[in-house]
């Protein structure tokens, strides 16, 4: 390789806290968001009262926590 070939090629740089926060972050909020319409998906198929109550309670849940995760994402952005 030759000097100037050398100069022009990019190195590779570890990605920071940050970066490193925001990519897992991101990785949560993919996964409760599956989570979620899964649990949608179970709420429109037949089924007794109390296990759409449990799974209703449940939707809740997931969405309060994919609601936390956003905001940490906004504060790191």
């Amino acid at each position: 390789m030759y000097a100037y070939e050398r100069s022009a090629r990019k190195h590779f740089k570890p990605a920071s806290d940050n970066q490193e926060r925001l990519y897992q972050l991101v990785q949560r909020r993919q996964q409760l968001t599956l989570l979620r319409a899964a649990e949608k998906n179970r709420l429109q198929s037949p089924s007794c009262a109390h296990t759409k109550a449990d799974i209703k309670d449940h939707i809740e849940f997931l969405t309060k926590q994919y609601d936390a995760v956003q905001k940490r994402i906004d504060d790191l952005i």
